[in-house]
């Protein structure tokens, strides 16, 4: 067994002593603001030897070198090509330098690590902060950023929604991405019978699918199934209804009088759709796996993957549904239908009119040329407490494609 010298120890006890010490500052000395020296007591420059140290009461006046107790000025360097010079050091200033004997070419020197300094005393640095933080908020729907430079102020100003905000691809019923209208158009409702509201809104050339509204009711509560037909810019719109969520008709009192309400325009159901699905209710995502990866995929694969109806998914509507593989196929389209097993009968019905396909050499349904539709009947797509919602792979099916994935959101 090799033996532990006492020259042994006292080196370890030393190096143990140099990395946990608490690293205490000690003041410099100078006689121009530009040759430094401090008295720690080294006797050799070890690589990677750290000082704290702190600047007499002036600021340093040109390019600045520290001579750590008489062992050899060695530059004072910002970074690896930059010497510290006129101003970088200040008055009173703590730092923390770390020797590197490779740098300013093997001669060695002092790389600065810290500034010991207030954010006043750093040129611009409170103007930096600004337009950091400025570059890093960005607005969003509903929301406004107002950035004034000159003032330093920074204005946010959140729309609030009475009726709750439309998730992120809730109304692309179609599967492929759709982009919302900027504008929000909208405005007081007008009616004779409290169904049939009219609007003029110049600002609105045609619907769009996710373009948003705002309306404000006039004095009377609406009565059931209200419609809705806005003169636009090239004249009357067609009539459109007004709906809970997809497929489903606002009920009397749906809309009560002077409240404000946001809709947006769902292009499959093709009515003005309560955003958040009314009263602010949110939308459901779920999904499961098909199949695994290296597994095959057959006809009629999907039933095992379902996913039963829980009662606060009850009276929700399908607005979305994707699937994906995790290997494409290189000569077939994939094909696949979404259906519902009812808890009440037992029947099955196509929650799609058009099912999602992932086309050739691809793994994704929403990038298809084809996107699937929902069905023509809102009770197909409208789900209860108990029923059954799985996938359906529908013929053909390739021999490549391996592996897949559905997900569906209601609302």
């Amino acid at each position: 067994m090799p033996l532990i010298t006492n020259k042994f120890k006292a080196e370890l006890i030393r190096g143990l002593w140099r990395f946990l010490r608490p690293l205490k500052y000690t003041a410099l000395s100078t006689a121009n603001n530009i040759a430094y020296t401090s008295s720690y007591g080294y006797t050799a420059l070890e690589n990677g030897l750290e000082l704290k140290i702190k600047m007499p009461n002036a600021a340093s006046a040109g390019s600045v070198t520290l001579n750590e107790s008489g062992l050899g000025a060695k530059k004072v360097m910002l970074n690896s090509t930059t010497q510290a010079g006129a101003g970088h050091l200040l008055a009173n200033g703590v730092y923390t330098v770390t020797y590197n004997a490779s740098a300013d070419t093997a001669a060695g020197a002092w790389m600065l690590q810290s500034l010991g300094c207030g954010s006043s005393d750093i040129p611009d640095f409170a103007e930096g902060v600004d337009d950091r933080v400025n570059a890093l908020l960005v607005a969003g729907n509903n929301i406004d950023l107002t950035y004034n430079d000159g003032a330093g102020t920074l204005t946010i100003d959140v729309e609030t929604l009475v009726s709750g905000d439309i998730p992120d691809n809730a109304a692309n019923t179609t599967g492929n991405a759709a982009t919302a209208s900027a504008m929000q158009h909208g405005g007081t409702l007008a009616t004779a019978d409290n169904i049939a509201y009219t609007l003029t809104d110049t600002t609105l050339a045609s619907y769009a699918n996710k373009q948003e509204f705002r309306f404000t009711m006039p004095a009377a509560d609406c009565a059931a199934s209200p419609m809705l037909t806005i003169t636009g810019s090239g004249g009357a719109l067609a009539q459109k209804a007004l709906q809970s969520s997809p497929g489903v008709a606002i009920a009397a009192a749906g809309l009560k009088a002077y409240g404000t309400y946001s809709f947006y325009y769902n292009s499959n159901a093709d009515a003005l759709v309560q955003m958040g699905g009314g009263g602010g209710s949110t939308a459901i995502e779920d999904g499961n796996r098909v199949a695994i990866s290296q597994a095959p995929l057959n006809v009629g694969d999907g039933f095992d993957a379902g996913k039963r109806v829980p009662s606060s998914w009850n009276g929700k509507s399908l607005s979305d549904f994707w699937c994906c593989l995790d290997v494409a196929d290189d000569a077939v389209v994939t094909t696949i239908k979404l259906k519902k097993k009812r808890q009440v009968d037992g029947v099955v019905v196509d929650m799609l009119n058009t099912p999602a396909t992932i086309d050739i050499g691809e793994t994704d349904s929403m990038t298809a040329a084809a996107p699937f539709t929902l069905s023509a009947t809102p009770a197909d797509y409208a789900v209860a407490t108990g029923d059954r919602i799985y996938p359906y792979i529908e013929t053909p099916v390739g021999t490549v494609c391996r592996g897949l994935s559905y997900g569906f959101k209601l609302e």
